[in-house]
This record gives structure tokens, sequence and C-alpha cells, in this order.
């Protein structure tokens, strides 16, 4: 066991060692989660794996790794089939090892349909994380979870692919495929029309707005004024005002079940509007992009095959993705971008009435979002505003204060 958990050369070393003399498949499977495509031992090693019976208790885990080393030699034609004879036989694996399958002909996917297909997961179970500690649900006794029950998720290894790798045309696309459920597709929708909206792209936000009213009704008398706005300036106000009252929009998927707070309520939690996407200003591994258990990037230990492009993918929607994708990590956390755009469009249009309340969930936005060392600024700046042009107004009269972290 303490082989096994080891990532060291010397433990793949050890593992050898036994399987050689043992021929035992507890060792063979130990020797495949350690050894890397590029290792001279990897070859003779992945042919020992014939030696596994699918009836065997590490068929699952040998075939996992078999394939990964497979896609590490660069031969994807090889373990494309080999996928293929364990979906054969998936029906006798638990979804867990289903689910890790999927994670590998999701990432050799070579359409954009098959993409969608294996990039949904059927959860194998729910827990709370009560510090560090899960707990089992009951899924179907659960109030706030039994809605989820029997329906299939994205997983983080999904989430940070479509985040990074789609550009917003496939994110439309996306949310217009019904193979993928309604649950998903209304994410997909709201998260890029987010995105369209923050990133100016005025074109993709009037085609996506429709859809999204279609899939969340509640959003539908904002978005309309959002496509009846008379020039860009006023259609970015209309967008600001709309993720200013709609606290659970964020510009990126979220994996599992999301948010379960419905999307015009803001969260006792704070998961509210976005935090700092940038890998080195946030800890939340759904919102940062960074990886997680699940996701394409996990430990050595887990040796996840990395994947740097999807084969389906045009070189000019990869161009596209990768440059909105370093748009949005440069907007950093919300409620600063939200306080700073507000902010501009009061100075715009001092007289329109939805200013004063835009600048009071400004200001709430830095209380109950997620915030950084440049919030206080925002927070105080829309504050005085508030106060200095629109002092009599119920807006300002509701927000007594304005937030600096201690």
């Amino acid at each position: 066991v303490l082989t096994f958990q080891a990532s060291n050369s010397d433990a793949l070393t050890r593992s050898v060692d036994k399987w050689q003399t043992t021929k035992s498949v507890a060792w063979l499977v130990a020797c495949l989660t350690k050894v890397e495509g590029n290792d001279a031992r990897a070859t003779t090693l992945m042919a020992d794996t014939e030696r596994i019976d699918s009836t065997s208790p590490g068929y699952a885990t040998a075939q996992y790794h078999l394939i990964r080393l497979l896609i590490e030699k660069g031969d994807t034609t090889n373990a494309r089939k080999q996928l293929d004879h364990v979906f054969e036989r998936s029906a006798t694996l638990p979804t867990s090892a289903v689910n890790q399958f999927r994670n590998l002909k999701m990432m050799l996917a070579v359409s954009f349909d098959e993409f969608l297909e294996y990039a949904q997961r059927q959860p194998a179970a729910f827990s709370w994380n009560d510090d560090g500690r899960e707990g089992p649900i009951n899924v179907k006794e659960d109030e706030d979870l039994k809605l989820w029950a029997g329906r299939s998720l994205l997983d983080l290894d999904s989430t940070n692919l479509i985040n990074e790798m789609f550009p917003l045309t496939l994110m439309r696309d996306a949310a217009a495929n019904k193979k993928l459920p309604e649950h998903i597709r209304r994410q997909i929708a709201l998260t890029a029309w987010t995105r369209a909206a923050i990133l100016d792209d005025i074109e993709m936000g009037k085609a996506l707005a429709p859809l999204a009213a279609s899939l969340a009704p509640e959003m539908k008398p904002l978005l309309n004024v959002y496509l009846a706005a008379s020039n860009p300036s006023n259609r970015k106000s209309a967008a600001i005002y709309t993720i200013l009252k709609f606290p659970g929009l964020k510009p990126y998927v979220e994996s599992s079940t999301g948010r379960l707070t419905p999307i015009a309520e803001r969260d006792i939690y704070r998961d509210n509007w976005w935090c700092d996407m940038r890998p080195s200003a946030n800890t939340d591994p759904d919102a940062s992009g960074e990886t997680g258990e699940g996701s394409t990037g996990d430990s050595k230990v887990t040796r996840r095959p990395q994947v740097k492009t999807l084969e389906f993918l045009t070189e000019a929607q990869s161009g596209a993705a990768k440059l909105e994708y370093a748009r949005l990590l440069a907007l950093g956390a919300s409620p600063n971008y939200l306080a700073r755009e507000v902010i501009e469009w009061a100075n715009r249009t001092p007289s329109d009435p939805r200013v004063p309340e835009a600048l009071h969930l400004a200001v709430t936005a830095t209380r109950y979002g997620c915030t950084d060392t440049e919030s206080s600024k925002w927070s105080k700046a829309a504050f005085d505003l508030l106060h200095k042009r629109y002092p009599k107004t119920t807006w300002a009269q509701k927000t007594p204060y304005w937030f600096k972290d201690i």
C-alpha cells in the first residue's frame, strides 16, 4: 500500500521488481499507475495488461492507465479503440470508473458533438465538505440536492476545457445543442451571455440574449432592455445593471451542481458574481481555472493525460478562445470591475434612473462578493458618488456603509 501511494522513481522500480518476481496483478497495477509513456519499461508493462481479466478488480485501473500511456505515446488511434472495448463492458464498471473513461473519451473527441456527449458525467455520490471531512448525502432526501438526483453534470475536467478552450461562438453552439440537458444548456447560455457582455462583444451578446432568456425566463425583462438599447454604451449599462441584479451570473461554467442559490438571490456564503480568475489571485478551483480533483491537471500520483488542445477545434477557434480568456482574466475580481463600470456609467449618464440602485448594488458587491485588496477603494468610490450625487434617494439611505477588508 505504501509503495502504491508513493510517487517517486524508487516506488516505480520497486513495483516493477515485485511484478517481475510475483506476477501479482496488484503489483502490475502499481507499475501502470506510476510509469510514464516515455519510460523504456512502459511498452512491456502495457503488453502485460493483457494478463488482467475483465472480471479482475484491477481491470478498470489497468485499462485506464493503458489508455493513458497510449495517449502519452501519441497513439490516439489505438487509445480510441481501447476505449471502445472498455465501453462495451461499461455496464459492469462502477459509475466512478465510467466517469474516468468518459474523461479520456472527451479529451480524444474528434467532433464537437462527441465532446459534449462525453463531457457529461453521472455523479457516483454526493457529499458535503465540512472542513475537509466529506459527509455522505442521500441526494433523494436532501432538500437542496434532490432536484439533481439522476441528472448528468459537468466535472472540473469538462468545465476547465469549456472555460479556457471554447470561444464564445462554441459556447453559444453548446447552449443551443439539444444533446445537452436543459440545466447544463442554461448554465452555459448564462455564462456565455455574461462573458460576451463584459467583453463588449455586442453581436454575440445580442445573439445569446434570446437564448439566455428562454432558458432563464426570470431574466427576460432585463435582457429585453439590453436588446432594445439604442447604442453600445446604453447596451453596456443595461448589461451591468442585469449582472448586478442577478448575483448568480458568472463568466465561467461551474462544475457539479454549481451555485444552488437562485441566480436572482444573494448567496449567504458570498458565492456571488465571480472572483479574480487569475490562478495566482484566487484559491477557488472553479473560479480561477486552476485544476483540482477530477480535472485535466491532477497531480502525478493520479497521472491524468494533459490536454493542450482539442482535435476538433480549428486554429481560429483556439486563437479566439485564448484571446477571450486572457481578456477575461485581466478584468480581475467582479466587485472591482462592477464598481468601475457603474461609476463610469454614472458619469456618462448621471440622470439615468437606474444609476442610484446600481451604485448601491456595486457597494453591496464589495460586501457579499469575492473581493481583493483593491475592493475597498472601489467600495468607497461608489459609496461617495452615491451619497454626493444622489443623497436623497432610497438607495443612498439603504447604503449607510462602504466596506473595507480588515
